[in-house]
């Protein structure tokens, strides 16, 4: 702290005595003024901004009660077109007119139109081959039966003409047996007595044996035979 020389009395940085008094000067007291006043004017504005705030707050919360009545408003009605909507679609499709449904049931009705189209041409291409295949086995077992039936024919026809022809030998065979025998009784009976006892005679089953050969060979056994009987005479 600055001090005087022999004692004497103490001055301040501003060139006052220290232990004195200060007098207040002008700019001291202008700011004092203006401090007074800023804070009067800060009382005032703090008082300004709360019941601006009050009326702030209150216009928000009409708004608020504003917006949500318009805002139940719009649900309602929204709701309603809604409700009407559905219930035009239901008669719609109660009616069977609903583009929804209309649509799509077009497409699938001419989807089925057209594989049954397919279906019945197929079906009839199955039919007309199977209509063939019946027809040709048809003719087959036909001309089956016809050959069959014809070479039938044939061979009862033979085998009866080979009977016809059998009979007719065995006809011969036995008039020319009848006839030897005959002769042989009358010229002589003790000899011919004798020679059936010696000689087996021929029976029906040794002809009927015969059947198997043919007519020149039965005919040819046949003269044999009476050959055979004439030299034992």
């Amino acid at each position: 702290m600055p001090s005087t020389r022999n004692g004497g009395p103490q001055t301040t940085p501003s060139g006052g005595v220290v232990g004195q008094q200060e007098t207040p000067t002008k700019e001291d007291k202008e700011g004092k003024v203006e401090e007074d006043e800023s804070s009067a004017s800060d009382e005032d504005s703090f008082s300004y901004d709360e019941g601006e705030s009050e009326r702030r707050k209150s216009r928000c919360l009409d708004d608020m009660l504003h917006l949500e009545n318009q805002f139940a408003e719009l649900k309602e009605l929204l709701y309603k077109e809604r409700m009407e909507d559905v219930e035009q679609k239901l008669d719609q499709l109660s009616k069977d007119s609903a583009p929804e449904y209309v649509n799509p049931l077009r497409e699938l009705t001419e989807n089925r139109d057209k594989r049954l189209h397919v279906s019945e041409l197929v079906l009839a291409q199955k039919k007309y081959g199977s209509q063939c295949k019946y027809e040709q086995e048809i003719a087959s077992a036909t001309l089956d039966y016809e050959e069959g039936a014809k070479l039938c024919k044939m061979k009862i026809i033979s085998e009866i003409e080979e009977n016809i022809q059998r009979l007719k030998e065995e006809e011969v065979l036995a008039d020319m047996t009848a006839e030897s025998n005959h002769r042989k009784r009358k010229s002589k009976p003790s000899e011919f007595l004798l020679l059936e006892k010696r000689k087996k005679p021929v029976v029906v089953t040794d002809i009927q044996s015969m059947q198997s050969y043919s007519p020149f060979i039965h005919f040819m056994l046949c003269n044999a035979l009476t050959l055979c009987s004439h030299v034992h005479m």
